[in-house]
């Protein structure tokens, strides 16, 4: 009679990890980004279908709810890529390991709300636009504000850490005054409507948050001799 054989226990599968896939992945991604951009300022947000984002982006609707679920999520995903492209996490990873200098943390904090809203013009105008009319759209603007002000601060709790905050002044007060000042919207006041360069607006910005919440400034020169504006405007 034949010695019983025990069967052999079945490998455990692998995960499958292909750079093939994920580059296939984060093209599709890119693809679907720009058709929904280009397609939210050709037609307005709420007469884009998801569909029509797919056929624009060559992708199945199927596809595109599976990877993204909705339009509003395409949204985040815009404004997330913004971050991604001016390398949001590592220029506050950086702050944080040298935060202690106060006039350097602003500089810092100045220069971050210039990239993000120089790089992410076309994007954060549109979200602003439609969150005027759009309760979906305002919510992710509002969740983003909410990001943004923590962010504010984190900076203001790294400065009192210094002691460098001005001693009348509370923590709340000073997030709430270099979360005012680093709008988007007063950037696009003071480069679309008073014509500062976007280097202008970043020195405006340090120098005036500076003068705000430091308990010593000696202010120096703006960008430039008109204070940072365009001289052709």
């Amino acid at each position: 009679m034949p010695a019983h054989v025990n069967p052999r226990p079945p490998s455990p599968q692998r995960p499958y990890h292909s750079p093939l896939r994920r580059e296939q992945a984060a093209a599709t991604r890119v693809r679907v980004l720009d058709a929904a951009l280009s397609l939210f300022r050709e037609r307005g947000y709420a007469s884009t279908s998801v569909r029509a984002i797919a056929d624009t982006a060559g992708v199945s609707v199927q596809t595109l709810y599976q990877s993204w679920g909705s339009k509003s999520a395409i949204v985040e995903g815009l404004i997330l890529r913004v971050k991604e492209e001016i390398d949001l996490p590592s220029l506050f990873d950086e702050m944080s390991r040298g935060a202690h200098d106060p006039l350097e943390l602003l500089r810092q904090s100045a220069h971050i709300s210039r990239l993000y809203s120089e790089a992410g013009w076309d994007v954060l105008e549109l979200v602003r636009q439609l969150g005027e009319t759009q309760a979906d759209i305002a919510a992710v603007w509002a969740e983003g504000e909410a990001r943004r002000y923590r962010g504010q601060r984190d900076v203001v709790d790294w400065i009192a850490a210094t002691g460098g905050l001005r001693s009348e002044l509370a923590r709340a007060a000073a997030a709430d005054t270099l979360w005012t000042l680093s709008a988007h919207d007063l950037y696009r006041l003071l480069t679309c409507e008073r014509g500062y360069t976007p280097a202008g607006y970043e020195e405006w910005l340090f120098e005036t948050s500076a003068r705000l919440l430091l308990a010593s400034f000696v202010p120096g020169h703006t960008a430039d001799d008109d204070g940072g504006r365009d001289g052709g405007k």
